[in-house]
Parts: structure tokens; C-alpha cells; sequence
């Protein structure tokens, strides 16, 4: 299943390109899902800071929450099922997502209903 969202990001990533506030936008929400990708491939399980990060940045991005328990530092362990949901949030809304320079905030223009889970 992971497979298929990570082939479906890819496929849909030609759209994210429209402007290079867009492309900068999507620059930041693929690099946090890669830190929990790679986490929960073990591929870089030391990495406890930028994963809290990550978990954090997509929480308050896409409004869906990890399943992972948290304590004062944040959450630490995403589960694949976050990873599902986080990664097929941004493929349906990764072209409508933009860079606020001034801010360094990410902008949603147009948001895609996301099923409930």
C-alpha cells in the first residue's frame, strides 16, 4: 500500500511545479514525510529530533493526527498508517499548497475534503 501512495506522489509531483513558490512548498512537506519514510523503513532510526519535527509539521498541516503516543517533547514513533494518511493528504493537495516567504508558512489556496479514517 505505502508502494502505491509513494508511486501516486510521484506520479501527481508534475503538478506541484507551477510556480516556484508551489515547488518550494512541496520541497518542504516531501522532506518530512521522507524523515518518517525513513524512520519506519529504519533506515535512519536516530533521528528523534527531526522526526518530532515532522510529526508535528504534518499534524498541524494536514489536521490529522499520529497515532503515535506523545509526552512534553512531542511524538515520536509514526505508525505506517500516518505515513498512508499524511502521504495521500499531500498527493491530493500538494498543487494547491504555496511558500509564504515573509512568514516561512505554508499556504493551502484550495483544500481537498480528506476522508475520515
Amino acid at each position: 500500500m505505502i508502494l502505491k501512495f509513494m508511486l501516486f506522489i510521484l506520479l501527481n509531483n508534475q503538478s506541484c511545479f507551477a510556480d516556484s513558490s508551489n515547488a518550494k512548498a512541496c520541497e518542504i512537506v516531501v522532506k518530512n514525510l521522507t524523515i518518517v519514510k525513513n524512520y519506519l523503513d529504519k533506515k535512519d532510526i536516530d533521528s528523534s529530533g527531526r522526526r518530532v519535527g515532522a510529526i508535528s509539521f504534518l499534524e498541524k498541516l494536514t489536521s490529522i493526527q499520529s497515532e503515535s503516543d506523545g509526552n512534553l517533547f512531542g511524538k515520536f514513533k509514526p505508525t505506517y498508517s500516518d505515513y498512508d494518511k499524511w502521504a495521500y493528504w499531500y498527493a491530493l493537495n500538494s498543487k494547491y499548497l504555496s511558500l509564504d516567504e515573509a512568514s516561512g508558512t505554508i499556504l493551502i489556496y484550495k483544500k481537498v475534503e480528506f476522508p475520515k479514517w
